[in-house]
C-alpha cells in the first residue's frame, strides 16, 4: 500500500481545487444571469 500513499493527499488537493473552481463559476454564472434578468427587466417596462 506504500505506492498509493501518495494519491490521497493528491486527490483530496484536486478535490478541493475542483470545488473551489466550480463555485467560482455557479457565482460568475449566478452574476450574470441576475445582470440579464434586470436588464431585461428595465427594457421591458
Amino acid at each position: 500500500m506504500g505506492n498509493f500513499a501518495w494519491l490521497l493527499p493528491v486527490s483530496l488537493t484536486v478535490t478541493i481545487l475542483f470545488g473551489v473552481v466550480v463555485s467560482g463559476l455557479a457565482v460568475c454564472w449566478w452574476l450574470i444571469f441576475k445582470r440579464t434578468v434586470r436588464h431585461f427587466n428595465t427594457k421591458g417596462k
